[in-house]
């Protein structure tokens, strides 16, 4: 877990120790959630290829080349949460409803990914 994220920022924009050609983001938002969303838009900017796995049209989604919402109330699986208090929260849950269309979960897209 990164706990000062805008050192990520900071970094894509000097190309120090190297520029990414493409960033995954996973329901996060740092262009709202972090004090200084310009350094955000700025390393954006560099960045060749965002792509956003949120199911939220957010202001960090927006930006993105892509957008591959993940799977909510069709996907199962295991929830980590880590909490101010600094005490990690594991939760399981279970599908609610069937998958509509031909969609993918967030891990089954990053594994097929890593086969090719």
């Amino acid at each position: 877990m990164l706990q000062q994220p805008h050192l990520f920022a900071t970094n894509v924009i000097s190309g120090k120790p190297y520029r990414p050609e493409v960033l995954f983001l996973y329901y996060t938002n740092p262009l709202f959630s972090n004090r200084n969303s310009d350094l955000f838009s700025k390393a954006f900017a560099e960045i060749p290829l965002i792509v956003s796995f949120s199911p939220y049209m957010d202001d960090t989604t927006l930006f993105a080349d892509l957008v591959l919402p993940d799977r909510t109330l069709s996907n199962g699986g295991r929830i980590s949460v880590f909490l101010n208090n600094g005490f990690p929260v594991l939760g399981i849950r279970q599908p609610v409803v069937e998958p509509l269309y031909q969609t993918k979960a967030t891990g089954d897209i990053l594994l097929h990914l890593a086969n090719l």
